[in-house]
């Protein structure tokens, strides 16, 4: 006889009152159809009252209508769990008012799905309290839409996690309110990526303290944010955040934030970043900044950028900093730019550039304080373009080679590389090693390899430290290889990357582990690493080893890589793991790999280890594994992997393990198998777990079997079960087991069932557990 309810049509289902629903059974509810739910009104779905409700399936939810949901109280939605939740869809999400979202428990919340969060506007969100959304997934946090994020309080992100504030997606950083936006940077700014950084929109500057962010941090801000910023949040930048600053990010500064620059940031701009100041903004730099810049940001100016300085800021280069600049840069200047300057402070070289026409716009005061080495390296038509007002002031004499052996230590240190280029042999050959000792790298640059050639090693040695920079790469190509190792390795640490990048194998080989101990990161990175020996590549620092490319990792030798000391394959970052030859690591080097290394690691790499090397693994280092990282090994893959490193394994990553590598697993390992692990194993998986394998599961592991996981199981695999086993089955797992297995258990672990397990067996289950007594 059929069910008086069930036999009802949708039609006269919506004509029933409030009364006949709430005189339905649980029963009777649990055998509508979905066209019967479907037509029930929302006072309908109220009258259910909160028993009847709680059996109603996922698939009976699912065709509640959204305009009847609203209906359900809060003591209905209490007993909601979280397969019914789930089973909510977008629009029936959408359809809940805030209070009814509000009341759901935290357990409860922390079954909503990505899909279902995506559909929340911002009330959504903010009717969650903070240790609702704190059960929020990563995943779940990144899918709240652009409307969604706006409806976060400070509460939302003081209760969530770092990782979960490293989830946050671009666009929603920049759709945060800025309340809110102001509190996230106060209080989580170390849990934002540079990535997140980055996303930081104009609108939003005046509300991040930057003083809460880390260099990185700093690095990562967008030109838009940079260029908006005023000269007060500059200035309160701190050493090491300003040092952050890209070029770029200082090409895109206005004249107002150039302004708040502080000395110490100057100093601290690279060349790239002096270049990128825009002409008509430099005017901002203040003239103590001025003053502050060094040799190589003075010569990276640009004549435009020369051009668009004002007289002040030209009257405080000090007469060192003048002497810095380069022919070009001299030559660029007006007539009226020049006079703001020293005139003593001018090269033989720059007054040899000068123009005639800015020659002769000079005052006689400015031409009578050149020196008499200035005025001889005037040409000819320079001096003729003197006009007679300026007569007075010239002092005209002309060097000779006796005069080169006695110039004094001032001028020798003003000599640009254009004036000993000029020099004649006879002239080149008269200097001494006390001359070439004080001789700046602008003027080594002008020696020829010839020249150079004939360098003792008393005057190689004379090379002050900081001006070898100076040769030539030509002269350097030219270094014979005792030279290369008489260099010391002050010397060689100032040596250019494009000097080093000149080196000859056969100099390369001759550089000393000393001299490589020394290198930074450009020299380093202009060297075919494969010519260097085993010794070399280990004498690399580790700092220095942490800078190498990815492309200059893969170019080492299987021999080079096995040589690796374990503190440089210890230092080994993100970026550079593609380049790493794993198959050349011994199992030492293997065992200091860093956990985000690892977590880089594909499965392909992976599958790619020998079972010596993943033996070698350190339980941390497995627990790193991305979730696919196993998901390429072989089957006898795990074989030599300890119940320690089997146990360390994540469940997600245990699920990407193939059928062939579960099938080879151990009783051991089994047996060291985590309960987090044992219930994430696909039903494939479990399939392929034979009936002795199955046998070694003790009762902790059987009682977090899914439905799903029990009813792949075969007979006799549930045969092999223990009394024990059988009890721990949870009542939810135990309706999934199918009639034909109920009747294959013995009549021992029949009589195990515990009363809750029998309680929760359906009728046909309950039928075939008499049918398997009843059997001889």
């Amino acid at each position: 006889m059929s069910d008086p309810v069930s036999s009802l049509t949708p039609a006269e289902i919506r004509r029933l009152d409030t009364a006949a629903i709430s005189a339905w059974t649980t029963a009777d509810v649990a055998s509508l159809r979905t066209d019967q739910i479907k037509v029930l009104r929302s006072n309908q779905l109220q009258a259910l009252g909160a028993s009847n409700v709680a059996v109603l399936s996922a698939t009976q939810i699912a065709a509640v209508t959204a305009s009847s949901l609203v209906g359900l109280n809060a003591s209905q939605l209490a007993v909601l769990s979280s397969q019914q939740i789930e089973g909510f869809s977008a629009a029936q999400i959408t359809a809940f008012y805030t209070s009814q979202l509000s009341s759901f428990s935290d357990s409860q919340v922390s079954a909503f799905t990505v899909n279902q969060i995506k559909a929340m506007a911002s009330s959504d969100i903010a009717a969650f309290s903070p240790s609702a959304l704190a059960t929020f997934t990563t995943d779940e946090i990144a899918a709240i839409s652009g409307s969604g994020i706006r409806g976060l309080n400070t509460g939302h992100l003081a209760a969530l996690s770092n990782a979960q504030i490293a989830a946050f997606t671009t666009s929603q950083i920049g759709s945060l309110a800025s309340g809110t936006l102001s509190a996230l940077i106060d209080s989580n700014a170390s849990s934002l990526t540079t990535t997140q950084i980055s996303a930081l929109t104009s609108r939003q500057v005046a509300w991040v303290d930057l003083s809460a962010l880390s260099t990185e941090q700093i690095a990562a801000l967008s030109t838009s944010f940079v260029s908006v910023l005023s000269s007060s949040q500059i200035a309160g930048l701190s050493d090491d955040q300003a040092q952050a600053l890209t070029s770029t990010q200082i090409a895109a500064m206005r004249t107002s934030g150039l302004s708040g620059l502080q000395t110490a940031d100057i100093a601290s701009l690279t060349n790239d970043e002096v270049a990128a100041i825009k002409a008509n903004d430099i005017r901002g730099l203040s003239t103590a900044a001025i003053a502050t810049l060094n040799s190589s940001q003075i010569q990276t100016l640009s004549s435009g950028q020369i051009a668009g300085m004002t007289s002040q800021q030209l009257r405080a280069f000090s007469d060192s900093q003048i002497g810095l600049f380069s022919n070009d840069q001299i030559a660029a200047m007006s007539a009226r730019q020049l006079m703001e300057l020293n005139a003593d402070a001018l090269t033989t070289g720059q007054i040899s550039v000068l123009s005639t026409n800015t020659l002769s716009g000079l005052s006689s005061t400015f031409v009578a304080d050149f020196s008499t080495d200035q005025i001889a390296a005037l040409t000819t038509g320079q001096i003729a373009a003197f006009k007679s007002r300026q007569a007075a002031g010239l002092n005209i004499t002309a060097l000779s080679p006796d005069q080169i052996g006695v110039l004094s230590d001032s001028l020798i240190s003003l000599l640009t590389s254009a004036q000993i280029a000029n020099l004649s042999s006879v002239q080149a050959e008269a200097f001494t090693s006390d001359q070439i000792a004080i001789m700046r790298s602008t003027a080594l640059s002008g020696f020829e390899s010839e020249d150079i050639a004939t360098f003792t090693t008393d005057e190689m040695a004379a090379i002050v430290s900081s001006s070898v920079r100076g040769l030539s790469t030509s002269v350097i190509s030219a270094l014979s290889d005792d030279q290369v190792q008489g260099l010391s390795t002050r010397q060689f640490a100032n040596l250019t990357s494009q000097q080093i990048g000149s080196l000859s194998s056969t100099q390369l080989a001759a550089i000393t582990t000393d001299q490589i101990a020394v290198m930074n990161s450009r020299q380093i990175g202009t060297l075919d690493l494969s010519l260097l020996s085993t010794d070399q590549i280990a004498a690399i620092s580790t700092p220095l080893f942490k800078t190498l490319q990815s492309g200059a990792i893969a170019s080492l030798s299987s021999e080079q890589v096995a040589n690796l000391t374990t503190n440089q394959i210890a230092s080994l970052s993100l970026r550079q793991a593609p380049g790493l030859n794993l198959a050349a690591l011994s199992t030492t080097q293997i065992a200091v790999l860093s956990s985000q290394f690892i977590n880089l690691l594909s499965s392909a790499q992976v599958a790619g280890l020998t079972s010596q090397q993943l033996g070698a693994m350190t339980t941390g280092q497995i627990a790193a594994l991305k979730p696919d990282s196993l998901s390429g090994l072989a089957g006898d893959a795990l074989s030599s992997f300890t119940s320690s490193q089997i146990a360390a394994i994540s469940s997600r990553t245990i699920r990407s393990l193939s059928t062939a590598a579960i099938e080879q697993l151990t009783t051991t390992q089994i047996q060291a198998l985590t309960t987090a692990q044992v219930f994430g194993l696909t039903t494939a998986q479990i399939v392929a777990l034979s009936s002795d394998q199955i046998e070694t599961l003790d009762s902790a592991q059987v009682s977090v079997l899914t439905g799903a996981q029990i009813a792949a199981m075969l007979l006799e695999d549930l045969q092999s079960f223990s009394t024990g086993d059988i009890a721990a089955i949870s009542t939810r797992s135990i309706t999934s087991l199918k009639t034909d297995q109920i009747m294959g258990l013995s009549d021992d672990q029949l009589d195990v069932l515990t009363s809750a397990q029998v309680r929760a067996l359906s009728s046909s289950q309950l039928d075939a557990v008499l049918a398997a007594y009843a059997q001889v």
